[in-house]
């Protein structure tokens, strides 16, 4: 959670949450989106294996008074075996203290 000292705008990112990234504004609205999935049948992006930190993680790339970039790393792996991921996603996140963000 990224937390501005001067405003009451904060970043929320939790892949348990819906499995994606949170603007809270103040009044409770939020901005969210879904993460990128295929149609592989033995390859899921959140499943227990899925869930572990090498195969999905957050590094903090930026974090300041005018904005925080956040980068998040996933792998789609099967859910009895993580040896040979099927897919692999790379997703940027930027938060501003005037309540703005955007992803890519």
């Amino acid at each position: 959670m990224v937390l501005w000292r001067d405003h009451p705008q904060r970043f929320v990112f939790s892949h348990e949450a819906s499995y994606c990234p949170l603007m809270e504004l103040p009044g409770g609205a939020a901005m969210c989106d879904q993460f990128f999935e295929g149609n592989l049948g033995d390859a899921e992006l959140f499943n227990d294996l899925g869930r572990r930190e090498k195969n999905s993680h957050v590094e903090i790339l930026e974090r300041g008074p005018q904005r925080v970039w956040v980068r998040w790393h996933y792998l789609c792996v099967n859910m009895r075996d993580d040896t040979q991921p099927r897919l692999q996603g790379t997703e940027d996140y930027l938060a501003y203290p005037n309540g703005w963000s955007c992803a890519g």
